[in-house]
């Protein structure tokens, strides 16, 4: 009985010393110093492509100082957007000139990836 015992402590020893090498052993053999990895230049430095979309929305905040609008938008398909409410920062602060809280407007969008959006026109809606 104590010779089972020892025979399963040596198996069990044997196998931790051996898995992980076994383990380790897919990409053991793959040179590394040969693969080219550096990536093109303009590929590292690219930004996302920009995207222009259009929206309506009322106007929940304005900030001329700041360059910056709060839109209530309803959902803008261009960019896949349930409607929400957002700040936006304006293209030109000369934009909000005229704009009310409470109005309702039309905006175009400068998407720029993710939730990063410029508003490059609004006006009052028709």
């Amino acid at each position: 009985m104590m010779k089972k015992h020892s025979l399963v402590a040596v198996a069990m020893i044997a196998l931790g010393y051996t898995l992980p090498s076994l383990a380790d052993d897919n990409m053991g053999n793959m040179d590394m110093g040969k693969m080219n990895m550096a990536m093109p230049a303009a590929q590292a430095t690219a930004k996302p492509a920009s995207k222009m979309a259009h929206g309506m929305g009322v106007v929940k905040g304005l900030d001329a100082k700041q360059g910056m609008v709060t839109l209530d938008h309803e959902a803008i398909k261009e960019l896949n957007w349930p409607p929400m409410n957002m700040d936006f920062k304006v293209a030109n602060p000369k934009l909000l000139k005229g704009l009310k809280v409470g109005q309702k407007v039309e905006f175009e969008l400068k998407a720029e990836g993710g939730m990063n959006a410029l508003v490059t026109a609004i006006k009052p809606a028709k």
